[in-house]
């Protein structure tokens, strides 16, 4: 963790985006009731472009906003912090 500079702040966002932070994980398991975080250009957080750059989320560039999403690799490390294996409701 310390390798990529992530922070309490970087792991808040990534907690945000998988709704972390309105449900805690049962039994070890989480499932996340979504995953994303939308965003304007001009208000893009410096936090989820790193979390881009570390290769933990990707992004998508809409007709107004911007949306970031925890990809597997971010999903994973996630789930090492919080004890948890999160999977993505369908």
């Amino acid at each position: 963790m310390s390798e990529l500079g992530l922070t309490a702040n970087h792991i808040k966002e990534m907690r945000h985006m998988v709704g972390l932070d309105y449900q805690s994980p049962k039994r070890g398991k989480y499932e996340a009731f979504r995953n994303y975080a939308m965003y304007y250009p001009d208000n893009n957080p410096r936090l989820a472009r790193d979390l881009v750059e570390w290769g933990l989320a990707d992004v998508r560039m809409g007709t107004l906003e911007l949306t970031y999403w925890l990809n597997q690799a971010g999903l994973d490390l996630l789930g090492e912090m919080i004890g948890a294996k999160i999977t993505v409701r369908r």
